[in-house]
C-alpha cells in the first residue's frame, strides 16, 4: 500500500527542485549585478582608470564569482539533502 507521500513524491521533488532554483536566483543576483557592472565599467572606462582601480573592478569581480560559486554549492548540498531526507521517508 502506498502512503500519501509515496504518491507525491515526484511532485515533492520538482516543488524541492523550483525551491532550490528560486533560492539561487535570489542569492546570485547580486553577485552578477556586480560582475556585470564592473566588466561594463572596465570595458567602458577601463583605459582612463588607473592600475589600481583596474585592480579593484578586477578583485569584485573574483570575489562575486566566489561567492556565486559558494551559493551554487550550497543549494547544491541542500538539495541533495533535502533529497535523501525524502527518499528515506518514502521508504525508498
Amino acid at each position: 500500500m502506498h502512503t500519501d507521500l509515496q504518491l507525491d513524491q515526484p511532485r515533492l521533488t520538482e516543488s524541492l527542485g523550483i525551491q532550490h532554483i528560486t533560492n539561487f536566483s535570489h542569492e546570485v543576483r547580486t553577485p552578477l549585478s556586480i560582475i556585470i557592472l564592473s566588466t561594463e565599467l572596465l570595458k567602458k572606462h577601463g583605459h582612463q582608470c588607473s592600475e589600481d582601480q583596474r585592480h579593484a573592478y578586477l578583485h569584485q569581480i573574483h570575489l562575486a564569482a566566489r561567492q556565486m560559486n559558494q551559493t551554487l554549492n550550497q543549494i547544491l548540498f541542500e538539495l541533495d539533502q533535502d533529497l535523501e531526507q525524502n527518499g528515506d521517508q518514502s521508504g525508498g
